[in-house]
């Protein structure tokens, strides 16, 4: 039999090498030496199943070959932060004025429109200032999206990428 150790949760693997079956090419098993595989069937013999700490506190857990860490290049941490920074953009204009807002103005300037004396959400004069103001944010939250996309795309690194987008200023907006 082989033993394997999953690095992750502890367990040990026993396979039967007729079987054709191998772990030594995943990373997240490891071989268990000839004192790893002792300590492990004495355990099995009392029913005792160790954990992770319990294999490290033994100091006879197998080395664990980490990952390599995911690199991501400047183009893709560029195109991540645009998707972030136009997020930011909608929903910084969402809350200086609500959709819903919006939305309701329009229709009440609809309505009052087909017929002067409808009943509407809001007054016509109240409506053109809800959607002259809406025109106000989305304008201001627009440019400052391009303005710090411009700088986003001008980066050359993706520190400079994140300094970029750092600079916005919709915070400042509400």
């Amino acid at each position: 039999m082989k033993y394997y150790l999953n690095t992750k949760t502890g367990r040990v693997l026993e396979i039967d090498p007729a079987s054709g079956a191998n772990l030594s090419e995943n990373r997240l098993f490891v071989e268990l030496s000839k004192k790893q595989k002792a300590f492990h069937l004495k355990c099995k013999e009392i029913l005792h199943t160790p954990t992770l700490e319990e294999w490290e506190t033994l100091e006879i857990r197998p080395a664990i070959v980490q990952p390599p860490r995911p690199t991501i290049s400047v183009d893709d941490h560029r195109a991540l932060k645009l998707a972030e920074l136009d997020w930011l953009s909608m929903s910084t204009a969402n809350k200086l004025l609500p959709d819903y807002k919006r939305k309701n103005s329009q229709v009440s300037l609809d309505l009052l429109s087909a017929d002067p004396g409808a009943e509407t959400v809001y007054s016509g004069t109240e409506s053109l200032s809800i959607l002259k103001e809406a025109n106000r944010v989305s304008i201001l939250c627009r440019n400052e999206f391009h303005r710090v996309a411009d700088l986003m795309k001008a980066a050359a690194t993706i520190e400079d990428v994140d300094g970029a987008f750092n600079s916005n200023q919709y915070q400042k907006f509400a």
